[in-house]
């Protein structure tokens, strides 16, 4: 089973809630994270968003249009599992906003 991810709306911190209810365990683990926020008609954010797959189709989550990353970087992070296993996730860290 793949992890679940739980984004508390105002941090800047992730909160990666792992799961594998075969195995009876749960794990969290905090993932820095940067977004873009501001304002034009309406309060708008772009959001990174995290993949557990090779490849990263959509790297971001945006409200509005008038503020979005700019420039990013790709990022992966090990998890590790109860029990020694480990995960790669993947994401966009974004550097600048327009």
């Amino acid at each position: 089973m793949k992890p679940f991810i739980y984004v508390p709306p105002p941090s800047w911190l992730l909160l990666v809630l792992m799961c594998c209810p075969l195995l009876a365990w749960w794990r969290l683990q905090m993932v820095l994270l940067a977004r873009c926020e501001g304002h034009c008609s309406r309060s708008t954010r772009s959001d990174p968003l995290i993949s557990f797959s090779s490849v990263l189709k959509q790297p971001f989550k945006s409200t509005c249009s008038c503020c979005r990353p700019h420039s990013s970087k790709l990022k992966a992070v090990r998890l590790r599992c109860s029990g020694g296993t480990r995960i790669t996730a993947t994401y966009r860290y974004i550097l600048a906003c327009n």
